[in-house]
This record gives structure tokens, C-alpha cells and sequence, in this order.
């Protein structure tokens, strides 16, 4: 089974979110393989998404 029909429907509900922000929007999910984007919004600085991955080399550090 491949992934495409959660993929289509992961788009078709992002879409429906994207509809209601008043904003341009965009995620990106990275593997080592692969990056699948949605979302119109393509650069840009990542506010939260950076957080998660510091805290964590900084408790590593420690």
C-alpha cells in the first residue's frame, strides 16, 4: 500500500485550513529521504519549529 491516498487527503485538509487563516501558511515534514511540503508559504523563518531541536542539543550539552 502506498502513502498517496493519506497524502491527498492530508493536502485536502491542509487546503481547507489554509481557506480560513488570514495568513500564508506552510509545514514541511523532513526525513532523511524525503521532504514533503504544504502550504503556499515555501521560506521564510521556522518561529517554533527551531525551539524543539535547541532545548534538545542544549540538555544534550549539559
Amino acid at each position: 500500500m502506498t502513502s498517496r491516498p493519506l497524502e491527498l487527503a492530508l493536502e485536502a485538509s491542509f487546503e481547507q485550513l489554509s481557506d480560513v487563516v488570514p495568513a500564508n501558511i506552510g509545514v514541511a515534514i523532513a526525513r532523511p529521504d524525503r521532504t514533503y511540503s504544504l502550504g503556499r508559504w515555501w521560506s521564510g523563518v521556522a518561529w517554533s519549529t527551531i525551539k524543539v531541536p535547541l532545548a534538545i542539543a542544549a540538555l544534550r550539552s549539559d
